[in-house]
């Protein structure tokens, strides 16, 4: 590792918190308990699996959540092995119809071709910076502001949306943590998505970034999964989003009384650094 990328690490470690490396644990599931018709599980920052027992839908693949230490020394990469035991073994999950990818930085697209290789008759679905990060595995570009589809018994409605807005600090970090990492293949996050899950026993709004579309009040949701990582800059930086409005309780007022919500459920609160487990470790 030259001097250059060891100074970069240090200070990246010391911007984003030291991170440490907790051993591989997620409690096994006793399917036997589950028994809804529709129940979703949280995998990790904005990684959520739905499944009704016929038909199975994730959003995003994230999975492989090394230390940052360890990103820094070994280069950031998806553990192929650790995916399909994570999800076949300690998650049970057995069905998989398909996969779609918000975006493509590493914390919501690291794991998309391991996953797609675990189940090989899942689809991929994500803009075309995630089409170039597949190989051999089955897949369908998104490309426009809305797309519509049918997977097993999900009806999926795909929304192009914006990316939370980013600090100047955090700019200026972002693309040094990524080359430290070895990870410049996820620093352009391409065209971010939304997604709206209908199905008999429920519909779902899954917003992995913080970031608000008008037309989500042209969409109904009984449950809302709304991602508020980053949101706190706007508490520390007033006025980053460049509007006289409280960018907080618009967000709200889109995302979650606008679809007449009944349930919230924040994502992407986690430190990505560290693993899923019985007590996760918040961001800042």
């Amino acid at each position: 590792m030259s001097s250059i990328r060891l100074t970069i690490s240090l200070a990246a470690m010391l911007l984003t918190a030291c991170a440490y490396q907790p051993s591989r644990y997620i409690p096994t599931v006793d399917e036997s308990t589950v028994k809804p018709d529709l129940y979703g599980r949280f995998l990790g920052t904005s990684t959520l699996y739905f499944t009704d027992g016929d038909s199975g839908l994730m959003v995003d693949a994230y999975l492989t959540r090394e230390s940052l230490l360890s990103n820094i020394i070994n280069d950031i990469h998806s553990d192929r092995e650790w995916v399909e035991t994570f999800l076949k073994e300690k998650s049970a999950i057995s069905i998989l119809n398909a996969v779609v990818i918000s975006h493509t930085h590493f914390d919501h697209a690291l794991d998309v071709q391991s996953v797609g290789e675990t189940y090989p008759d899942a689809t991929i679905y994500g803009s075309e910076q995630t089409i170039q990060l597949l190989s051999n595995v089955k897949y369908k570009e998104l490309s426009e502001p809305k797309t519509q589809f049918t997977e097993g018994n999900f009806k999926v409605t795909v929304l192009r949306s914006p990316h939370v807005e980013k600090t100047g600090s955090q700019k200026w970090v972002e693309p040094k943590l990524n080359a430290a990492m070895g990870g410049e293949a996820y620093a352009d996050p391409g065209d971010v998505y939304s997604v709206h899950i209908a199905h008999p026993a429920a519909s779902i709004l899954v917003i992995p970034s913080a970031g608000y579309l008008a037309g989500y009040n042209d969409l109904e949701a009984d449950v809302v999964f709304m991602g508020i990582g980053l949101l706190s800059n706007e508490l520390r930086q007033p006025g980053l989003y460049n509007n006289d409005i409280d960018y907080i309780e618009e967000y709200w007022q889109k995302a979650v009384l606008d679809t007449c919500a009944k349930v919230v459920v924040p994502v992407h609160w986690d430190y990505f650094f560290s693993e899923v487990r019985d007590k996760m470790r918040s961001g800042r």
